[in-house]
């Protein structure tokens, strides 16, 4: 689950010049140690579901556009991603090609290739996997509720008591989801229409970011109803 109630547009990550690698030094290379996995917030691996808005990292996908990449910026590198889950995605630092000579491509991997970024060629260096640091109860409530409001065919015709009883039986759900379940079931009213919860999210005294606001809520054509 890819989703964290108060979302940040990660500006500094967005606003990088285009020729950042150019400016890298020179024992910036494929035999630089890479880090294996890099946590950071939920917001940047958000997908557009569920009233989230799409993370940078997310929106950095790229394997079905080579050799033209996106990219997002790191600790002042520029990256691009390969796909993953919504927790966690393979992710490839760009180098200088000149910094690259000798090492090759990869078998079955990315590392190694050839890619266009801002009509300059780079060379994809290793894989280094960005994962999703854990939700919070808070941040499981909330993402709960969306999938409520939001949610398509696993939500029709069921009110939201029903589908956190479903969610509950799953054995699957991480400790901190059952506790936001639970916490959810021991609610004294429960919403009965993906409406009444995006009535409720619209109350809020503060929204959720990526929300519809009440004069949105009547416009909304919601899967499943």
């Amino acid at each position: 689950m890819d989703t964290n109630p108060t979302h940040q547009n990660h500006p500094a990550e967005q606003t990088q010049p285009d020729n950042l690698c150019l400016s890298l030094p020179q024992d910036f290379t494929a035999t630089r140690a890479w880090p294996e996995e890099i946590i950071v917030e939920p917001s940047r691996l958000a997908w557009d579901l569920w009233g989230d808005t799409e993370g940078d990292i997310t929106a950095a996908y790229s394997a079905d556009k080579r050799p033209k990449i996106l990219t997002f910026v790191h600790d002042g590198q520029r990256f691009t991603n390969m796909g993953g889950t919504e927790y966690s995605v393979h992710c490839y630092p760009l180098l200088l090609p000149e910094h690259c000579k000798g090492t090759g491509k990869k078998p079955y991997s990315y590392e190694g290739e050839t890619v266009i970024y801002d009509r300059q060629t780079f060379t994809l260096g290793p894989k280094v996997t960005f994962s999703s640091r854990p939700l919070t109860v808070d941040e499981e409530i909330s993402l709960l509720r969306r999938k409520y409001a939001y949610g398509g065919y696993f939500v029709s015709g069921k009110t939201y008591q029903e589908m956190l009883v479903n969610f509950r039986n799953d054995d699957r759900n991480s400790d901190g989801l059952k506790t936001a379940i639970d916490r959810e079931l021991s609610r004294d009213s429960f919403p009965k229409t993906q409406p009444e919860m995006l009535a409720e999210l619209g109350k809020l005294s503060r929204p959720l970011p990526g929300h519809a606001n009440t004069s949105e809520i009547a416009q909304l054509g919601l899967p499943g109803m």
